[in-house]
């Protein structure tokens, strides 16, 4: 319910946003937008590297102790995911969930056009390299939650992502009106 209903917020929240500082293609409101999204992820793993979530992995905690503070970054990281799919859709790439690897798997492999030419099919072509570079994400994540026994490692390696994103997109073109 914490999940969902951050989720929810974060639409809410960020959809606001773009419409009050811009349309998704203007580029002050994808970097603020990428921004509050590492900032988000930063103070998720931050409230774990402090010590006040337990980050191991196995988590060695006993599982019928329910520990409430442990919602706070499951609310932080579900908040800013809602950011990134509202930017995805301000974008202009909605073929692309960002969020949810069951739809792009499955808008992926019901294309009717999956085996046409490459330069033939750019949405075809967007959601597999989606689905590659998630699918690569959550191995990497995976193998340092793994290797590190450590949870908060993975989330600032995503919040460095992010801020590189954040600083490409400062740089990036020329502003784009919508």
């Amino acid at each position: 319910m914490t999940s969902i209903g951050s989720f929810i917020i974060g639409c809410v929240s960020f959809s606001r946003f773009h419409a009050l500082i811009g349309r998704g293609r203007q580029r002050r409101t994808v970097v603020l937008s990428f921004l509050f999204q590492t900032i988000f992820v930063a103070l998720a793993a931050g409230l774990i590297q402090g010590g006040l979530i337990d980050g191991r992995y196995p988590s060695r905690r006993d599982p019928n102790d329910v520990d409430f503070a442990e919602l706070a970054p499951i609310a932080l990281l579900s908040f800013q995911a809602a950011g990134q799919i509202v930017n995805s859709r301000g974008l202009g790439v909605a073929e692309v969930p960002t969020v949810v690897i069951t739809t792009l798997l499955c808008d992926l492999v019901s294309d009717p056009n999956i085996f046409a030419p490459f330069a033939a099919n750019p949405k075809r072509n967007k959601r597999a390299v989606a689905f590659t570079l998630t699918l690569v994400g959550a191995i990497a994540g995976g193998f340092i939650s793994k290797t590190t026994g450590l949870v908060q490692n993975s989330l600032w390696l995503v919040a460095a992502l992010k801020l590189a994103i954040t600083v490409f997109w400062l740089f990036y073109g020329k502003e784009k009106k919508a």
